[in-house]
């Protein structure tokens, strides 16, 4: 049986950071689309590829265990096998 042990609440200060980092590059990402041209155009594009960039190296597994794997720290072998132990559990 495990034991349950409490969980740290966390202040909404830490709960809210990295959105509202995320938001504030957003946004000035929107305003150099509206305001200018040529760097203004990079500067948006740069801006508003966050989120994007953010989602893929963080919410999806596959980026996590390739730079794992260019580390050294998870060799080819081991990922194949827990991704099988993975789908024999299921």
């Amino acid at each position: 049986m495990k034991k349950l042990t409490a969980k740290r609440v966390r202040s909404t200060r830490e709960i809210f950071f990295w959105p509202m980092i995320i938001n504030i590059i957003c946004l000035i990402g929107v305003l150099a689309a509206l305001i200018g041209d040529n760097w203004w155009d990079v500067l948006s594009w740069l801006t508003l590829g966050v989120p994007s960039i953010w989602l893929l190296l963080i919410i999806t597994p596959w980026p996590n265990r390739f730079f794992a794997w260019i580390d050294g720290s998870l060799s080819n072998r081991s990922a194949i096998g827990n991704e099988q132990e993975l789908n024999c559990r299921d």
